[in-house]
């Protein structure tokens, strides 16, 4: 296929992959994983976590003292893609698998008080851990919301931007993860990722978020191969374009993937109406 070819989501091969892995085993895995992180962010594992790995991937300083010490130190992101989002104030943002809620709290110093930022995550202690430090800080632009980023509890057009940070490589339904993405965005919202991808075929035995990072990448075709070279299309937006991909540190084992604008989307945007 051709260096900017179109296809349907449901065409790519690596988009659901339920028949090659026991999704219930491994949401289990990954739950007891991050439940792990939240519990105890210092323990020995197999990735990087904490304010180290921040700075590393790029986060700046001052951005960083807008987020509370507990979710610091239990952040396990692989990017900094939150420039790329072009965050604003008054944005609605949703982030797709939140973890401790670092970025939902640097998301919510870029969009003020007129803003809301909103955490999604399937793990009940990082849920827990990151509504807790968000009262402890006093921070009330923020909310944390238990549940799967495949199945979103929210209204259609809901959000300007949807962000996710080292998350949908752990779900075998990539599909529908990105379909639900593009209901919850508004015409003309934007889609920021940052993630990890596997660059050859795994084996069955390598899959597991215990094993190899890219947890439920297909064993077969790696997902970088598509996201690099096509564009996904999905309730007719774009949701990845390969100019807009940024290429890892290839000292670093993690990268950031992607970035993407939904067509439509301008520079300039009108000016919100004044409440009140």
């Amino acid at each position: 296929m051709s260096h900017g070819t179109t296809i349907q989501a449901a065409e790519l091969p690596q988009a659901n992959a339920s028949a090659l892995v026991d999704r219930a085993a491994l949401e289990r895995q990954v739950q007891d994983v991050y439940r792990g992180v939240a519990r105890d962010p210092f323990a020995p594992r197999h990735f990087e976590t904490g304010r180290n790995l921040l700075l590393h991937l790029g986060y700046p300083e001052a951005l960083l003292a807008a987020v509370p010490d507990s979710a610091l130190a239990s952040f396990a992101g692989v990017g900094y893609h939150l420039d790329l989002a072009d965050l604003r104030p008054g944005d609605r943002v949703l982030d797709l698998g939140s973890g401790s809620g670092t970025d939902v709290f640097c998301a919510a110093a870029r969009v003020g008080d007129t803003g809301l930022v909103v955490g999604v995550d399937f793990t009940d202690a990082q849920v827990t851990a990151a509504r807790a430090a968000a009262e402890r800080s006093g921070i009330v632009n923020v909310q944390f919301v238990e549940a799967g980023i495949d199945d979103l509890p929210f209204e259609d057009d809901s959000f300007d931007v949807v962000i996710s940070n080292g998350v949908i490589n752990l779900s075998p339904v990539k599909d529908r993860v990105f379909a639900e993405a593009a209901r919850v965005l508004r015409p003309g919202g934007r889609l920021a990722i940052s993630d990890i991808v596997s660059a050859t075929a795994l084996r069955r035995a390598e899959i597991g978020p215990t094993r190899h990072p890219c947890a439920s990448a297909s064993p077969r075709f790696p997902l970088h191969l598509p996201v690099e070279r096509r564009r996904l299309i999905g309730r007719g937006w774009l949701c990845a374009c390969c100019h807009n991909i940024r290429q890892p540190d290839r000292k670093s084992p993690v990268g950031r993937l992607a970035a993407a604008r939904v067509p439509g989307t301008s520079k300039k945007r009108p000016r919100r109406a004044q409440q009140g």
